[in-house]
């Protein structure tokens, strides 16, 4: 399965410049795109351009404080703890492009 969303240059400017917020943005997406399908999804949602965008906004363009924010915000919500998996994220040597 696979999935496809559109994003600008500056998205990518961020995320070949800010190793911080490109694991946060993977991090992010992940635990979101993973209640879209799967056996152990039981009522599996579309994930839509809108809210793919509007995550990219928070994550990528938003002030490091809003960010920690937005973070906090998710880590409630979802029940994870974000900023353990940022740093594996980091950790794990995943290579600049």
């Amino acid at each position: 399965m696979g999935f496809r969303f559109d994003i600008e240059r500056a998205d990518l400017t961020v995320l070949a410049t800010d190793r911080y917020r490109h694991a946060a943005l993977f991090v992010v997406l992940h635990t979101l795109l993973q209640t879209t399908f799967g056996p152990n999804v039981s009522r599996p949602r579309r994930f839509t351009q809108q809210e793919f965008t509007d995550v990219v906004t928070r994550v990528l363009h938003s002030s490091a404080e809003n960010l920690a924010t937005y973070l906090d915000e998710f880590d409630h919500t979802w029940r994870i703890v974000t900023r353990y998996y940022i740093d594996r994220f980091l950790a794990d040597g995943v290579q600049d492009r």
